[in-house]
């Protein structure tokens, strides 16, 4: 049986402080993800790069410059620009 043949009833989100979002979540019946807005590309990157387990990090924008600068300054073996096939290994 996978884990998508049954019906699991959870939130859909919380709110929490940002410094949770270092926090590892644990998945149990379905996975977990931190959305953090911000005000600058240069925020994210801090918050990536001080908080998070730094394993895929994406960018979704249409400015080559800011693709650069984020490829460039975030601490991540993995770095999207918004392909999202990349949990499939088909990039």
């Amino acid at each position: 049986m996978s884990p998508y043949d049954r019906l699991i009833s959870q939130p859909s989100f919380t709110l929490s402080k940002v410094s949770f979002n270092g926090l590892e979540w644990e998945w149990e019946e379905t996975p977990e993800v931190s959305i953090v807005g911000v005000d600058s590309l240069d925020d994210a990157v801090r918050l990536f790069n001080d908080l998070s387990p730094r394993l895929v990090g994406m960018l979704l924008s249409d400015d080559a410059a800011e693709h650069e600068r984020f490829f460039n300054t975030l601490d991540s073996p993995f770095v999207g620009d918004g392909h999202t096939r990349w949990v499939e290994r088909e990039n």
